[in-house]
């Protein structure tokens, strides 16, 4: 649909909220699929068509920047929000494409915990990002971002707590470091929400004071 639309038809506020809805989908898509591997194999193509469409997303994002004069926020700021945006999508599927490449026989249950985290993570992030349009409402979009940020705490809680056990109780070497690959994968795209989360703490504090 995004591909059907002209560039006249889309603002910058259309694009982020078009971006972080998609990230949804496919984080989604991400923890469905972590926990029913690996019947769900087939689902790491679809990811990386979602990583694809917030790759155009952000291009179009650069594009409209490049071609308008009057942008809602300062372009540094533009460029910043879309580009942490990206970071989460890309590092989702990273996750999802090592399962594959690794050839990981199974999915520990704290990795598919991080999935779920990350996916509520995007949720909020695309909450917050929906209410961009009402700048004003920053009590609300700072809500979000809290819940971000503790979601954050808690994907770091599960990594912690997923690689002392898969230590404790792997014993190849080569599957401690393919899986310990995936769970940092899954965290970083986890850190991105919150790196999307403080850009949008920094616009408040420069557009509401």
């Amino acid at each position: 649909m995004l591909s059907k639309m002209t560039p006249k038809k889309l603002d910058f506020f259309d694009l982020f909220e078009r971006h972080a809805k998609t990230s949804v989908e496919g984080t989604a898509l991400l923890a469905e699929t972590l926990a029913g591997w690996p019947g769900t194999a087939n689902n790491v193509c679809r990811i990386e068509e979602v990583e694809h469409a917030c790759d155009n997303i952000t291009h179009m994002t650069i594009d409209l920047m490049r071609r308008t004069y009057i942008t809602p926020f300062e372009r540094d700021e533009i460029r910043e929000l879309i580009s942490r945006l990206d970071d989460v999508m890309d590092h989702a599927q990273g996750a999802a494409s090592r399962l594959e490449l690794f050839k990981i026989q199974s999915v520990p249950p704290h990795m598919i915990e991080l999935g779920k985290v990350l996916a509520r993570a995007t949720e909020q992030v695309h909450e917050a990002v929906l209410l961009l349009r009402n700048i004003k409402k920053a009590q609300e979009i700072q809500a979000y971002s809290k819940e971000i940020n503790r979601l954050e705490n808690e994907g770091d809680r599960i990594l912690k707590a997923g690689l002392a056990e898969l230590f404790e109780t792997e014993k190849d070497p080569i599957a401690i470091m393919k899986l310990k690959e995936v769970y940092e994968r899954l965290e970083a795209a986890t850190d991105r929400c919150e790196d999307v989360a403080n850009v949008l703490e920094g616009i408040l504090i420069e557009h509401v004071g």
